[in-house]
């Protein structure tokens, strides 16, 4: 079995982008005080790496912005208000990696779906799919290639901060949002020796909304460099840190393990 439980805190300043006629893309800035509870359970069926759970996600968020309301109506129904998201969710996984911190080779196949409703107890009735697939392979004794897939599907009226981002190295979170995300991104680890390794990496995106169908979606693109120190043999742990670019940004990562880890 694998098991799951979270009980935070959060006090968060986020910025999310609009399109406005005119003037084109704007940012707004908002404040989260967020209380999540969280719990899940996987069970394997068999001897067959395929595990199937369920999970449970309480979230209390109150929300306000900083900036003027008259200036992006469309906000105004979600200002400075206080309420729950409670999801219910199944989950698929299949998972052949050799190692879960950074791996060499093998795949990991995730699927969920969380339905919000009046029932599970939350204000909004949306449902969310998600599926991810990563898979590693070796081409030579130090060379590691990597590859990822990411999908989000929404259903439903959710709140605006909770509709699908897009999430790319070098990418701000919620710059990207649609009521579904497509993600791809590949990763090349070079093992110079035991201990240091360099990494570079690129990925495609596109986030269509009900207006904007996947062909007219902004192509949002990600590429990047860094490197690797093996930090705990026995578990084959690597850290390290990354620098990445996209469209019209910049950011730096430190990352524990594989970088994919928190993103399936």
């Amino acid at each position: 079995m694998k098991y799951r439980a979270g009980l935070a805190y959060a006090n968060i300043n986020m910025d999310f982008y609009r399109a406005l006629p005119i003037v084109g893309e704007q940012k707004f800035s908002f404040n989260f005080r967020m209380t999540p509870v969280f719990a899940s359970v996987l069970k394997e069926i068999g001897h067959t790496n395929l595990y199937v759970g369920l999970e449970y996600l309480f979230i209390n968020a109150q929300v306000g912005a900083n900036f003027e309301f008259e200036k992006f109506p469309d906000f105004d129904n979600r200002l400075t208000t206080s309420h729950n998201l409670s999801s219910v969710g199944v989950d698929l996984e299949y998972d052949r990696r050799d190692n879960v911190f950074t791996p060499n080779k093998g795949i990991l196949i995730t699927s969920n779906y969380r339905q919000n409703a009046e029932w599970t107890g939350s204000d909004y009735e949306y449902g969310t799919f998600t599926f991810g697939a990563l898979f590693y392979f070796q081409t030579s004794a130090k060379l590691v290639s990597g590859f990822r897939f990411d999908n989000k599907s929404q259903f439903g009226d959710a709140p605006f901060y909770a509709m699908p981002g897009v999430s790319l190295r070098g990418v701000p979170m919620n710059r990207y949002q649609g009521d579904r995300t497509y993600m791809l991104e590949t990763e090349q680890r070079y093992d110079f020796t035991r201990r240091w390794s360099a990494v570079a990496f690129a990925g495609l995106a596109k986030a269509p909304t009900h207006e904007i169908d996947f062909n007219e979606a902004l192509l949002v693109y990600n590429y990047g460099t860094g490197f690797r120190y093996l930090l705990a043999r026995k578990f084959g742990l690597r850290m390290g840190v990354d620098v990445a670019w996209s469209n019209n940004d910049f950011g730096y990562y430190i990352t524990f393990g594989s970088a994919w880890n928190n993103r399936n």
